[in-house]
C-alpha cells in the first residue's frame, strides 16, 4: 500500500493504492443482503456472528478520507474504491516515488534503509561464497 497525492488543478486529493490481495476488511454485517463489487472477493465465515471478509483481487485506489473508524460504536466505514489496470497502478507508483524523492516520509526513509541493508547482505553473501 502506498499513499499518493493528486492535484487535479482544482484541489488536491490523497489516495491509498493497494496492489492485488493487499486490502482486506473483516467484520460483521447487520444487513440481510451482502454486496461486493466484482474486483473484491467475498467470504462469509460461519459462527455465532456472521463474519464477512472482503479482499481485493485487483489493484484498487481508495480516497483516504473514505475509511473511517468510530471507536465508540466500534464501526468501520470504508469504500471499495475503484479498480486499477496494471498500467494505472504503475503510473501511480511512479508518481508516489517522485513524491517521496521530493518530500520523503519517515516511513519511506526507513523502507529505503531496509532495502539498502538487504542489498548489502546480498553482496556479503556473494563475497562469502567466493572466499
Amino acid at each position: 500500500m502506498f499513499k499518493v497525492k493528486i492535484n487535479n488543478g482544482e484541489k488536491e486529493n490523497e489516495y491509498l493504492v493497494f496492489k492485488e490481495k493487499e486490502f482486506t476488511v473483516i467484520g460483521s454485517s447487520a444487513n440481510v443482503y451482502i454486496s461486493c463489487p466484482n474486483y473484491f472477493s467475498l467470504e462469509v465465515i460461519p459462527g455465532q456472528t456472521l463474519t464477512i471478509k472482503y479482499t481485493n483481487i485487483e489493484p484498487v485506489i481508495i480516497n483516504s478520507n473514505s475509511i473511517e473508524y468510530d471507536n465508540l460504536n466500534q464501526t468501520t466505514n470504508f469504500s471499495f474504491g475503484l479498480p486499477l489496470s496494471l498500467d494505472e497502478y504503475k503510473n501511480l507508483y511512479e508518481l508516489y516515488l517522485t513524491q517521496m524523492e521530493e518530500n520523503p516520509t519517515q516511513e519511506y526513509q526507513a523502507e529505503q534503509e531496509i532495502q539498502n541493508d538487504v542489498e548489502c547482505a546480498k553482496t556479503l553473501v556473494k563475497n562469502h561464497k567466493r572466499a
